[in-house]
């Protein structure tokens, strides 16, 4: 039975049939792949994707930097998923000049990550596992709010690279996950989503936890 979904970018996907070859082009959409029920699906994925244990064994397809569209043809995905801020647009496109077709995905607030386990698992045909693994991780945030709900917040900066020194601004998943857990991130408003910062800003900006 034919699938569609619309993407991040507003596009939608149309698929002939649920995917049965599915490659991931970050770690994350790796894992989301296995949550959503999907994980026998994929037959390669990008460097770093070490969870679950599995992902290891897939056939690598390069990183965010450099996409082996060589090899990503050889494996013939019925299906990519990509991430739109951590994806070249133009390995996107690309793949899609290729003839793939193309999942872009872009979660910004950890109650996104349940809506993409249950458009993979649509994408791959695995509506039922997608939901119910959706419906736990929804239970853990709502346990993790009300934990940290009456806590005064920490100023938190996280760390994404050390040369140069790179964070992330409120716009980030991250930054949502900070705020879920009793964080303040203390570069929340910064103009870019992954600013450069300097060692003296950090300072200044006087975080309890790094």
């Amino acid at each position: 039975q034919a699938v569609e979904i619309r993407d991040d970018r507003g596009r939608m996907v149309r698929l002939a049939a649920p995917a049965q070859r599915i490659v991931a082009l970050a770690p994350h959409l790796t894992e989301i792949a296995y949550a959503a029920g999907a994980g026998d699906r994929l037959v390669g994925a990008v460097r770093f994707s070490d969870y679950p244990a599995a992902a290891q064994d897939l056939p690598t397809v390069g990183d965010a930097a450099r996409i082996d569209f060589e090899r990503i043809v050889r494996l013939a995905p019925d299906l990519v998923l990509a991430w739109r801020s951590g994806n070249a647009p133009r390995d996107v496109a690309r793949l899609e000049q290729l003839g793939l077709s193309v999942f872009v995905t872009e979660p910004a607030r950890v109650d996104d990550i349940p809506r993409l386990m249950r458009a993979v698992g649509t994408l791959a045909g695995r509506p039922r596992d997608a939901a119910r693994a959706a419906s736990e991780f929804i239970n853990k945030i709502k346990y993790l709010s009300e934990i940290f709900a009456a806590a005064p917040p920490l100023g938190v900066f996280y760390e994404i690279w050390h040369r140069p020194l790179l964070t992330v601004n409120g716009a980030h998943l991250i930054s949502d996950v900070i705020a879920l857990c009793g964080g303040r991130n203390v570069f929340a408003q910064a103009p870019a989503l992954t600013p450069e910062v300097s060692l003296e800003a950090v300072l200044a900006a006087r975080p309890a936890a790094i």
